[in-house]
């Protein structure tokens, strides 16, 4: 799989910033020197560098991809302003120590989510929210005051005053968060980093490994607790007679933002939007649409902002029916012994629906006081990868197929002839389709002789199944297919290279009418292309955030 994710990172990097129809566009957008974009040109060899060589200082950058050293230095640039490169020192703290450069492909794939999460901010924050997510994701790294002066707004307008709002929002919920100098370190490297520092509190001689297992506890800690950091508390405001607080809600924080302050994208906040969506979708398809409207309120309920929560913290049943709003389609799509009952009545039949049902979408706690729920996001987003896996599964090779998997799968290593029984197929035709799912890499193949010699007369052939390992090999097939497609764009844009930049020079100076017919033909011919693309890769993209587990 590591040849195919270099692939697709490298087509990423090079349709981001390769591409001199998009140099022309951005620079209407990002108001930068010409200078800083040209060798973006030739990102892509620094970029393939990075990830064929690992971490690596500028000069030998420059010696693997054989281009001037300023080059480099403003690739890496614009890559590090993009979250894309991380840097560290040889020597921490020493300012003349050697600096290396370390590509995250993490932060590379996130760029292929962009339309996945602009999606959710236009749905959750509406237009508003979409203009400013967009904006800091042209930008890598934004400021409030950036995209005010970008837009050339005005303090006095209605529309500023929106903006602000709305990027208080964003920042408060957490999409858009902080940053500071040290960002631009690897993960790796601050955590090292912290944990020497813990380990100098503790001793000051060589420390032993219950001291090391004792500094990454305290580290991991310390990053569990995240700081507010860029938000300023405003003062509470008092009456005139300054008795008492004004008539303010003491729950809510309220934040001033910092206008100059650097902000990027919160990519695990999306993330656990689109995780919440596919479950919502999830339980739509095994029950009806009333059971997802109430799984989505639980789920805004619980409100995790950690991608990594095994489980939900608990709701009442009482705070859940509350919330969910009062519809006939509750009553229309469930059958039930009252004749007209009750809204609470409804919902509470959901919830034991939910509970009870296969999946298990939610977890009963507490049968007092009408019950304590809990959404296990782990057990979820497993069954989510195992029902993508047998519906590529039944697409690719049959029912039988299906059955077959999940025979192994419950029951572990059988003999082929064992399977055929179970899967009530003729061995003939269950061989037939283990040996197309063992080219394919979806079962595995356990020998255990019965003598030393292991001949093959007297030998056992196992045959078993591992999920995670036909989850890496699906993936591997979609980079794989990611790639051709982003390869397929550059293609279909090289050969409409002069029409785009002919649009694009129009559309600037307001005479695309002096366009002829044949030329918009092409140009609508590309745009249908690009669509259909656009539309492959997003399914394909919805399917790596969940066998990838939504990171």
């Amino acid at each position: 799989m590591a040849n195919e994710l270099i692939r697709l990172c490298c087509f990423v990097i090079r349709e981001d910033f390769g591409d001199l129809i998009e140099v022309f566009i951005l620079l209407r957008y990002f108001h930068v020197r010409i200078s800083l974009l040209t060798p973006i040109f030739s990102t892509k060899r620094p970029a393939k560098v990075l990830f064929e060589k690992g971490r690596l200082p500028a000069a030998l950058i420059a010696r693997y991809s054989s281009l001037p050293l300023e080059k480099v230095k403003e690739c890496l640039f614009i890559l590090i302003q993009h979250n894309l490169v991380y840097w560290a020192r040889e020597v921490p703290d020493q300012t003349k120590s050697p600096i290396f450069y370390q590509i995250d492909s993490r932060e590379v794939l996130s760029r292929i989510k962009f339309g996945v999460y602009l999606n959710h901010t236009r749905n959750r924050f509406g237009n508003e929210g979409q203009v400013i997510i967009t904006y800091v994701l042209l930008n890598g790294k934004a400021s409030f005051k950036s995209l005010v002066e970008a837009r050339n707004l005005s303090k006095r307008t209605k529309e500023y005053k929106t903006l602000k709002e709305k990027y208080a929002e964003l920042v408060t919920e957490g999409y858009l968060k902080y940053l500071k100098y040290t960002d631009a370190l690897s993960a790796q490297d601050k955590q090292d980093a912290a944990e020497q520092r813990e380990l100098a509190k503790m001793t000051t001689f060589v420390p032993t490994k219950k001291e090391k297992a004792e500094a990454r506890a305290k580290v991991a800690e310390l990053d569990s607790i995240e700081s507010a950091g860029g938000r300023k508390r405003k003062k509470a405001v008092v009456d005139e007679d300054h008795s008492r607080l004004s008539k303010q809600p003491r729950t809510e924080d309220v934040f001033e933002i910092i206008e100059d302050a650097q902000v990027r994208v919160n990519y695990e906040r999306f993330n656990i939007l689109a995780r919440n969506d596919h479950i919502t979708s999830f339980v739509e398809e095994r029950i009806n649409p009333a059971a997802k409207l109430v799984m989505k309120v639980i789920l805004e309920l619980a409100d995790e902002k950690r991608l990594d929560a095994e489980e939900s913290r608990a709701m009442s049943a009482q705070t859940i029916i509350r919330k969910v709003p009062t519809e006939d389609i509750l009553e229309d799509q469930i059958e039930l012994e009252r004749q007209d009952p009750s809204h609470e009545y409804l919902v509470s039949e959901y919830l034991d629906l939910l509970v009870e049902d296969g999946s298990k979408f939610i977890r009963k706690k507490d049968d007092s006081m009408s019950g304590l729920y809990s959404v296990r996001y782990k057990d979820l987003i497993e069954r989510l990868k195992q029902r993508k896996l047998e519906s590529i599964l039944q697409e690719k090779y049959g029912s039988m197929a299906v059955r077959i998997y999940k025979i192994l799968q419950a029951k572990g290593k059988l003999e082929e002839k064992n399977i055929a029984s179970l899967a009530m197929l003729t061995q003939a035709d269950a061989r037939k389709i283990i040996d197309q799912l063992f080219v394919e890499g979806l079962v595995e193949l356990q020998e255990v002789p019965k003598a030393a010699d292991r001949a093959p007369s007297r030998t056992y052939y196992l045959w078993y199944a591992e999920p995670e390992r036909c989850y890496q090999k699906i993936l591997t097939c979609l980079y794989r297919t990611l790639g051709n497609i982003h390869e397929q764009r550059m293609y279909e844009k090289e050969g409409y290279a002069r029409l785009i930049e002919r649009r694009a020079i129009a559309r600037l100076r307001s005479t695309m009418h002096l366009m002829t017919p044949e030329e918009k033909e092409q140009l609508r011919i590309f745009d249908q292309s690009m669509e259909r693309l656009d539309v492959a890769a997003l399914r394909i993209v919805n399917l790596v955030m969940i066998l990838t587990n939504y990171r």
